[in-house]
């Protein structure tokens, strides 16, 4: 590509050779990125087309190598039907119309539409639809939602602002997935709000496009700003954009880039989280210092910092299974599809409490006043080696989140409560749906294994020696 390179300089003295006029300051004929070329051509008329082609054919002279005339193709503007009729029958190459992809991203001289977007949501979709058939936890759903959605959103992100309408509509399908099923149009009524679901990054909770966008797009466009200031893309715009401006001061207004506009609102949005543009810019020089930009502060620079619930540090603890803390948290926020909410929600049944039958079933008396989920959490407790009486959910979160102690006790405590409160509404499921039962001996077995295997692979402060006592006790 070198060689390529070499024999496009050569254009500026072909015969009537003009620049494009975004293009003449920095002497811009054309760009290369992999096998793929874009040439820049200002005068409509066959003579420049002419010059072209000869380097094209120099080149293939040199290398062998020769243009597909049925995947190059040809973009006019402002072109006399008379001179493209012969450009196009002289070259055999294809004329098309915007919008193209470049690098997979759609390039559009207008703002983007759902229809430009269309293959983003479509390969979202098709792999929600996939996962439907799959028997998932709540838990193993999020996971999938920030490591593979999220990531097929990251590379779009990172170089276009999505519309409102694409990313509600996204959000929309992921909301769907985790809740119910894509395919179906019917209602979706989520358990607890999809935003408290992502309340925090260290539970791993799902994370809004529309302010993972938000934090991509400026990290990136700050990365290039920063970093990059000797790319073409920050030559050109140094001279057209910036002129004799900083980023800072320049106005959105005056900006004729569809792509300078959104950064640029980006900006003032940013300026607005931050307070004033002198924090804004001292945020910006501290990242410059770190060499490096931070995306998680970006994304809680838009999507705000929530101060956590006491009650909720047990389960954003790392030694709590994820899944396990989803079913706690719901539970908590009163959230698990129990009698009393499915009632609430327009379904008439008798409203009975499965694993007691003696009163009705509602996330309190799940948890812990049913004397079977009572007793059970009692026997949990005396494998710890506590004394005491069980008390209520959020009462025993909150006892856990301000005890003291050694760490691989508060980390055992942790790791027992949300594996209890997990096999309890297992269990009541299982009641119901398979019409089988276990015995309060064989779920606490089921929660020392778990729990045990869990602090095998943690495995900071606790010996194998204890580890056995812990199982066979």
């Amino acid at each position: 590509m070198e060689v390529l390179t070499r024999i496009f300089k050569g254009l500026k003295k072909a015969p009537r050779f003009s620049f494009h006029p975004k293009c003449v300051k920095s002497d811009l004929t054309h760009l290369i990125f992999g096998l793929m070329t874009c040439l820049f051509l200002f005068e409509g008329t066959y003579l420049p087309v002419k010059a072209v082609k000869h380097c094209l054919n120099l080149f293939s002279s040199y290398s062998g190598l020769v243009p597909n005339p049925s995947k190059t193709n040809i973009y006019f503007a402002g072109v006399r039907t008379d001179v493209k009729s012969l450009i196009l029958g002289d070259t055999g190459y294809v004329e098309d119309t915007f919008p193209f992809k470049y690098l997979g991203i759609p390039l559009h001289s207008s703002r983007l539409t759902r229809d430009l977007l269309q293959p983003l949501f479509a390969k979202i979709t098709s792999k929600l639809g996939h996962w439907t058939s799959l028997q998932l936890s709540y838990a193993g759903k999020v996971n999938l939602l920030n490591s593979v959605i999220l990531g097929i959103e990251a590379y779009w992100c990172a170089s276009l602002l999505l519309p409102k309408g694409v990313v509600k509509a996204l959000e929309t399908e992921c909301r769907k997935f985790l809740w119910g099923s894509p395919l179906t149009n019917s209602v979706c009524i989520s358990l607890v709000g999809t935003k408290f679901v992502g309340l925090t990054r260290r539970w791993n909770g799902y994370k809004g496009s529309a302010h993972w966008n938000k934090a991509l797009f400026i990290t990136e466009m700050f990365w290039k700003l920063c970093y990059k200031n000797t790319s073409i893309w920050m030559q050109w715009s140094t001279r057209y954009i910036f002129k004799l401006q900083s980023f800072w001061d320049l106005d959105a207004v005056s900006c004729v880039s569809p792509l300078w506009a959104q950064i640029l609102r980006i900006r003032d949005e940013f300026v607005l989280k931050m307070g004033s543009p002198g924090a804004a810019r001292h945020c910006f020089h501290t990242w410059m210092v770190l060499n490096k930009f931070p995306l998680h502060e970006a994304y809680e620079c838009f999507h705000g910092v929530h101060p956590e619930p006491i009650w909720m540090r047990p389960l954003l603890d790392p030694i709590v299974i994820p899944k396990h803390a989803f079913t706690a948290t719901l539970a908590v926020q009163q959230g698990l599809a129990t009698v009393d909410n499915i009632c609430k929600r327009g379904m008439v049944l008798v409203n009975r409490c499965t694993l007691c039958y003696s009163a009705t079933e509602n996330t309190p008396h799940l948890f812990f006043v049913c004397p079977f989920s009572n007793g059970l959490m009692q026997e949990v407790l005396v494998w710890q080696g506590v004394t005491k009486r069980v008390l209520s959910l959020k009462h025993e979160l909150y006892k856990l989140a301000l005890c003291r102690g050694k760490l691989w006790k508060k980390k055992l405590a942790y790791c027992a409560l949300a594996a209890t409160i997990h096999h309890i509404w297992q269990e009541r499921n299982i009641r119901i749906f398979n019409g089988a039962r276990r015995t309060p001996a064989q779920i606490l077995a089921r929660i020392k294994y778990e729990v045990c295997v869990r602090f095998y692979a943690w495995n900071r402060g606790v010996d194998t020696d204890q580890l056995l006592s812990l199982l066979i006790g």
